[in-house]
């Protein structure tokens, strides 16, 4: 490392400029950083095999200003599936389409990954909050289907 830095260090003073130097140090970046660019977050404490933890998929409707409950689905989620779900080519392939893409982050066991996806269609009349839950953390799921069940009967009370 010192050999390189040393060498950079004769080439800025050639007055070559930051855009070449970066290039030259691009083939040094590590596979790991450039799939973490791809997919926006790091996989590699995620177990591969088996589950990882659950989502809840909440199916809002539009109905005049406010957004509705109209469905409540849960299921349990792999590390193919948290990827396809959450990486930044699906993400900007929806916004592509027109559609309103959201995604929060939160530290888990497993790191700093994704904890909710929020995801309007182009016509802004359906909303999907997908919220994860990893690990430990994940027995508390069934506690946040429960209060959004709960949610959703109290909307149809007040019809």
């Amino acid at each position: 490392m010192v050999c390189l830095t040393a060498g950079l260090h004769t080439q800025l003073k050639k007055g070559i400029i930051y855009s070449q130097i970066y290039s030259k140090l691009q083939p040094i970046r590590s596979d790991k950083m450039a799939k973490k660019d791809k997919i926006g977050f790091d996989t590699s404490a995620i177990p591969s095999k088996g589950k990882v933890g659950w989502v809840i998929d909440i199916v809002y409707e539009k109905i005049g200003s406010q957004w509705k409950i109209k469905k409540i689905n849960n299921f349990t989620i792999t590390k193919q599936n948290l990827i396809n779900y959450s990486s930044n080519e699906t993400l900007s392939f929806f916004k592509m389409l027109g559609g309103t893409e959201r995604r929060d982050f939160k530290y888990t066991q497993y790191g700093y990954i994704p904890a909710r996806i929020v995801s309007i269609n182009p016509d802004k009349t359906i909303k999907h909050m997908w919220e994860f839950y990893y690990g430990q953390e994940g027995q508390s799921y069934k506690y946040y289907l429960a209060k959004y069940k709960m949610e959703k009967e109290k909307q149809k009370l007040r019809k």
